[in-house]
């Protein structure tokens, strides 16, 4: 039995009290008191927000402060392509938005963002008005609401890019300039060693595959599919060279990969990768 990492438990028992404050019914006692400390603003709202959203709060109690410290660091790697989880509260929204009116919002029944939402869009203010009612004076809100939105898709966009480089250079120790030229037309330095070069290939292209599968929506891949794909390219690889009694080849291109993923197995999606190549 491997020794537990004491880092991860540490921070999974701050983490559970942050938690515990969006359990709406039969709450302890502590998390009123904790409430009352953070007045004006709420335990539950501010954990939905990201920190360049969340207003400064400089007397939250230094146990809430650590626990939204360690959930934003965290955090990316849970995020969908959505700027926003969907069990956001509707309120939370004026935070990101200061002039969203959210209270015609609340009182006609929509709490949180995926009630706006239908088959992973957000809905139109036409269908929005036929479930909910929603009164026309919501439609500027409606508005940024949905400009918002697609601003912040563009920004996960780019950031998919920029993950997209980081993975690239953590396995193969070479930073690539992030422009088109590189990452679209797959223009890597003649001076690039070999091995890291195929390995950069796969990467890129599968990062341009992913894309193109989102090709009807504005959204970004995300790592973890990305990481999970590259994994299973690596297993094909393996296996087919085995089978061809040619493991130099497979071996040395996906050696890069397989040492990082091994340094990296509690913070990234695993797989049968390294049961598969021991």
């Amino acid at each position: 039995m491997a020794f537990p990492n004491v880092q991860t438990y540490y921070q999974a028992a701050v983490l559970t009290p942050l938690l515990t404050h969006l359990v709406r019914i039969n709450q302890p006692q502590w998390v009123h008191l904790e409430n009352l400390a953070v007045k004006p603003f709420a335990t539950n709202i501010l954990i939905w927000l990201h920190k360049t959203n969340r207003p400064t709060t400089p007397l939250l109690p230094i146990q809430v402060q650590l626990a939204l410290q360690i959930w934003d660091k965290h955090r990316r790697k849970f995020e969908t392509a959505n700027p926003l989880s969907m069990a956001t509260p509707i309120e939370a929204i004026t935070y990101c938005i200061p002039t969203f009116h959210a209270t015609p919002w609340k009182g006609k029944g929509i709490s949180h963002l995926a009630q706006v939402f239908e088959s992973g869009k957000l809905m139109s203010f036409d269908r929005l008005n036929t479930i909910f009612n929603l009164p026309h004076i919501s439609q500027y809100s409606y508005i940024q609401l949905k400009s918002f939105l697609h601003t912040r898709n563009k920004d996960s966009r780019i950031r998919y890019w920029e993950d997209t480089q980081k993975i690239i250079a953590d396995t193969t120790t070479i930073q690539l300039p992030l422009d088109p030229k590189t990452f679209l037309l797959l223009d890597i330095p003649r001076e690039t060693p070999t091995q890291a070069r195929k390995l950069m290939y796969h990467v890129l292209l599968t990062a341009q595959k992913l894309i193109a599968r989102l090709w009807k929506t504005t959204e970004a891949p995300s790592i973890p599919a990305l990481i999970q794909d590259i994994d299973n390219q690596a297993i094909y690889e393996t296996s087919f060279s085995k089978a061809q009694n040619n493991t130099k080849c497979s071996g040395s291109t996906w050696e890069q990969w397989r040492a990082w993923r091994n340094a990296n197995e509690q913070h990234v999606p695993t797989n049968n990768l390294t049961k598969h190549n021991s």
